[in-house]
């Protein structure tokens, strides 16, 4: 599992996705490898999505190429913690124009292909994954999910924080 290397149990990792179906897949990802997710709508602007990250000290980035994008046209600032991007995609991405940010920050292309992924009972696959989840020794009280405003009503974004026992 990605995360687990790049990343220790209780990390909070920041996700931005346009698609939902990636958005989940990586959500559910992050909170079964015991750590938590931050959440920032794809929709918003780059300094609200770069100051939930911020606010929430992450240093893995989950995002797409839309996102990353976005990111890079604002010219803003990188959060200084911010150390690796997982960027999501259902194709391959030519990394070759990202090599500013590639010298600051390492950037990482995964290819998901839904098509030919196996069919999941959600119902089954739930139950496994909380079966499996919960057998591995953790802390509960760790962060599992982060959920942020957006701040466009005045001001940075303003986050709440649900633990996996809440979760």
């Amino acid at each position: 599992n990605r995360l687990e290397l790049a990343t220790q149990a209780g990390d909070l990792i920041g996700l931005s996705l346009q698609d939902h179906a990636f958005w989940y897949t990586a959500e559910f990802s992050i909170i079964g490898s015991q750590r938590g997710a931050v959440g920032s709508y794809s929709g918003w602007s780059a300094q609200d999505i770069f100051d939930t990250w911020a606010l929430s000290n992450v240093s893995l980035v989950i995002i797409d190429q839309m996102v990353l994008d976005k990111l890079i046209k604002s010219q803003l600032k990188w959060p200084d913690t911010v150390k690796k991007i997982i960027l999501m995609s259902d194709a391959a991405v030519d990394l070759s124009p990202y090599a500013v940010l590639l010298s600051k920050i390492k950037l990482e292309s995964i290819v998901i292909d839904y098509f030919s992924s196996p069919q999941v009972d959600l119902r089954t696959g739930r139950n496994q994954f909380r079966e499996e989840m919960f057998s591995n020794q953790f802390d509960e009280n760790n962060t599992a999910l982060v959920i942020f405003t957006s701040g466009t009503s005045g001001g940075k974004p303003k986050g709440i924080a649900y633990s996996h026992k809440r979760w």
